[in-house]
């Protein structure tokens, strides 16, 4: 085997080994979910008709080690999420697990379907700026 291959797959071996959740296929399902405060909410149909039931809510989310979110949609529920601390583990439709680091902002729209947990040692911490419907809104 040539050194740069050997390198390369100890490099990956060595990812693997600090990183559990890379060398898994599938994250396990959350144990806990996550801790949500909403920080404040706009009625989107006092500003635009057409979005008339639905709030924009900015929120912080709190997410405990082995918490998380199991597979969910956002179809009619688009969002942009930055993650303020702590490395949060991912799995977007279907595909490899990714690792969505301090500082990464992550934009999930009506297309994605994910499964979200912390498979780290400490709190996930992220801001995250929602569409999401209006429990209060009238019913059609």
């Amino acid at each position: 085997m040539n050194r740069a291959l050997t390198l390369g797959l100890m490099a990956a071996a060595g990812a693997m080994a600090a990183c559990p959740a890379l060398a898994q296929s599938a994250l396990p399902a959350p144990t806990s979910a996550p801790a949500i405060t909403i920080l404040g909410a706009i009625d989107m149909g006092k500003e635009f008709p057409g979005m008339a039931g639905n709030l924009m809510v900015l929120r912080t989310v709190s997410i405990a080690p082995g918490g998380g979110m199991a597979l969910h949609a956002h179809k009619g529920k688009p969002e942009v999420v930055r993650v303020v601390s702590g490395v949060l583990s991912e799995q977007r439709n279907g595909g490899p697990i990714v690792q969505d680091l301090p500082g990464s902002t992550v934009v999930n729209d009506g297309s994605l379907s994910h499964i979200i947990v912390n498979m780290g040692t400490v709190p996930v911490e992220l801001i995250a700026a929602s569409i999401i419907p209006n429990p209060a809104a009238p019913k059609p």
